[in-house]
């Protein structure tokens, strides 16, 4: 949970200031079909367990909270400020993109 979700998460939020100077920010996040898997509420257990890092589970609850964060900054930080904004993804050879 913390290098799929919060890692990524706290570099994005650390990295804004700098993102936003720029005409056309990007921001690649990689998920995964996992998500489909997660339950829809994460355990705020898994954020401090590391037992809880080696299930399937946790990883699907990652890369379900890595998409929503995905999402939520797209759709409240870049919308105004960037002169494009898209989310994409690509699913091929068993890798999904986000």
């Amino acid at each position: 949970m913390k290098v799929n979700l919060v890692g990524p998460s706290i570099l994005t939020l650390t990295l804004l200031p700098s993102l936003r100077k720029h005409s056309c920010p990007v921001v690649v996040n990689v998920g995964s079909s996992a998500h489909l898997r997660a339950k829809a509420d994460i355990d705020p257990m898994m954020l401090e367990d590391d037992e809880n890092d080696a299930s399937l589970g946790a990883y699907a609850s990652s890369k379900l909270g890595l998409m929503h964060f995905s999402q939520v900054l797209r759709d409240t930080l870049w919308t105004n400020s960037s002169p494009s904004s898209s989310s994409s993804s690509s699913f091929s050879g068993g890798i999904f993109l986000l």
